[in-house]
Formats: structure tokens, sequence, C-alpha cells
């Protein structure tokens, strides 16, 4: 079952472009993905003139990866630069753990389960591939930066069963998308 799947929807782009195209978001998206600790059984893509969609089965986090322990400063180590540590992490000194390295006593931080969540990771997923995305030829239009094969219309983006919302330039996601010239809700079916 598909619990994530996003559209591109703009006006008609060059066939010769989208094949490479959709295969290179795709596979920037599973890089993406992976890096984050996100698992899934299967991916899929699609794309016609007007859009370019991404599909995942079963995406989820996977929760053997993601508690993981982050070095900070050495235990001999300034206090300040101990607070800044745990600053930067948005907890209090008194979280930090000391542990023994090869190198010494160090403070660690154990990032728990609870400390994570998939959607605002999402986010930055999508929002990474789409910096990352190279068209052969692009254009700007409007007052706009985003550079697009053609001007981007809509974006659809359900993970979980839910709109995950985020913008991009002038657009914001949502369950929304285009058949023929007109734009009509669309609920999510896994």
């Amino acid at each position: 079952m598909y619990n994530f799947l996003i559209e591109f929807y703009s006006e008609e782009m060059p066939f010769s472009i989208l094949e490479n195209t959709a295969k290179s978001m795709s596979l920037l998206l599973e890089s993406e993905l992976r890096k984050e600790k996100f698992n899934f059984e299967k991916n899929d893509y699609f794309y016609s003139p007007t859009r370019l969609t991404f599909a995942f089965q079963n995406l989820k986090i996977n929760k053997n990866l993601i508690n993981d322990m982050i070095r900070g400063p050495s235990t001999k180590a300034n206090t300040l630069a101990i607070i800044g540590f745990a600053k930067s992490l948005n907890i209090s000194k008194d979280k930090l753990i000391k542990k023994n390295t090869s190198k010494g006593e160090y403070f660690f931080y154990e990032k728990k389960m609870e400390n994570f969540n998939q959607e605002t990771v999402l986010k930055k997923v999508i929002d990474i591939v789409l910096k990352k995305v190279s068209w052969k030829k692009s254009m700007r239009w409007g007052s706009n930066n985003l550079k697009w094969a053609r001007p981007l219309k809509n974006i659809l983006c359900f993970f979980e069963d839910k709109v995950l919302m985020f913008k991009l330039e002038h657009l914001v996601s949502s369950n929304m998308t285009f058949i023929g010239n007109h734009l009509e809700k669309k609920k999510s079916h896994n």
C-alpha cells in the first residue's frame, strides 16, 4: 500500500526530458529518504507531459537506526562549549551522558525516537530534492525564483492518509489535483 505520494503538476513539459528527470528525481528521493533512516518496500514513479508523480509503499522510519548517539565535546572542554553543545540540541546540560572512547571521555546525547517527527523530515527531504533536481532546460516565471521545465501549477502530497503541507515558492501542497484543466479535490486511497 502506498502511504507517501507526491505529484507535481505543471504546464506541458517537453517529452524528451521527462523520463530522465523522473528517474533522477526518484533516485534522489530514495537516497535522501534512506539518509534520513526511512525504509520502504518499493517505490514507483510516473510521468506524463504535465505530471511527475512519486509513490512509496509502506514508507516508515527504521526505529532500529533512529536512536543514535551524538558526540559532543570532551569532558575536559570548558563549560561554555558543553553548554553550547546542549543548547544546539535544545536540551539542558544534565541530559548529556559521559562515555569513554579511544580518544578519551566525551559528552554524548542519545537521540531517541520520540524526538523524531517523520513529517518534518519528509518536508526536509522534499526541499533537498527540489533544490538538487536539474532540468536540461528550465525557466523561471513571474516573480518566482523556482526553476522548473515549465510553470509549476500544483503540488499534491500525502503521507499516512493526510496532506503533507509544505510551501515551495508560491505554491502550498494540498489534496487537490488537476483533471483536465480543472482543479479537483482528491482523497488518498491506500
